[in-house]
């Protein structure tokens, strides 16, 4: 693609954002008068700052680039290839990878059975609460009978 053309569509995708060359060159960290220098066509952003120009601007490298990407068509997909790549791609992860994976899961694992286990003590907490309520209130058991209602409950529940 010429200089003008990718100048062109430089600036398209920096107008359809709103911007200004001066907001891409700072985004870019460039003086704004590259930026106004490429959309002009008088010079060209290197090749390795292309693919940032377009992350930065929401657009495909393709586009950028004038390259056409085609889809390709579903005879022109081999299925088993594919599925052999895959699984080629999956054997290359590396064993610490899944030994991290793993370890990330069982750290998980235990935030999650610490986190029931505190739940759990709440509830147990406001069950006690409630049946020393229900023992005052409507049995009318003295404060001094309160800590055998209390283990009597406790050990209804674990039971």
């Amino acid at each position: 693609m010429n200089k003008e053309e990718l100048g062109r569509r430089i600036a398209a995708a920096r107008e359809s954002k709103g911007w200004h060359q001066s907001d891409l060159a700072e985004a870019l960290g460039v003086e704004p008068p590259s930026v106004s220098r490429w959309e002009t066509g008088k010079s060209k952003p290197s090749s390795d700052r292309i693919p940032k120009i377009a992350e930065i601007l929401g657009v495909p490298v393709s586009y950028l680039s004038g390259v056409e990407l085609k889809e390709p068509k579903a005879s022109e997909v081999n299925l088993p290839d594919l599925l052999a790549r895959l699984s080629q791609l999956e054997n290359r992860l590396q064993d610490s990878e899944k030994s991290k994976t793993i370890d990330d899961l069982k750290d998980e694992i235990e935030k999650l059975k610490a986190e029931r286990d505190d739940y759990k003590a709440k509830w147990e907490d406001v069950g006690t609460q409630a049946a020393i309520r229900f023992a005052k209130a409507i049995l009318k058991v003295p404060a001094d009978r309160l800590s055998f209602v209390v283990s009597e409950f406790r050990k209804d529940r674990a039971g």
